[in-house]
């Protein structure tokens, strides 16, 4: 295409079309990261956490404060939300019960470390 635009593999956007919707940019940021770094055992791996808040924070000029308010209203968004169970039993849709060991194990996991998961938004 005359070298025009990015490279024909690089992944333009991640749209979750559930939940689509112009939305606070650090709970989205915040919440792609609890997807793509949520470790089977129900921990995130905050390294890998870290290192993509900082190249989210340098590309878009977002405050790391902003990202670790972020984390701490999606923490308490997870400690009340049952989506996985709705899924399940009232859309008897059994697509996300393989995400549920680990969805489940990082509510209390991060209730443990919930200083630790802000650093590393704000860090």
């Amino acid at each position: 295409t005359g070298g025009e635009g990015p490279p024909a593999r690089e992944a333009l956007a991640v749209l979750d079309w559930d939940r689509l919707a112009v939305r606070p940019r650090a709970e989205e940021v915040v919440r792609a990261a609890a997807i793509f770094f949520l470790l089977p055992d129900g921990r995130l791996d905050l390294t890998r956490v870290r290192a993509y808040a900082r190249g989210y924070r340098a590309a878009a000029g977002v405050d790391g404060e902003e990202l670790a308010a972020g984390a701490h209203r999606v923490w308490w968004e997870r400690l009340n939300d049952f989506w996985i169970l709705r899924w399940h039993y009232e859309r008897e849709d059994p697509r996300v019960d393989p995400q549920f060991p680990a969805t489940s194990a990082l509510v209390p996991w991060w209730c443990r470390n919930t200083a630790a998961v802000r650093e590393a938004f704000r860090a």
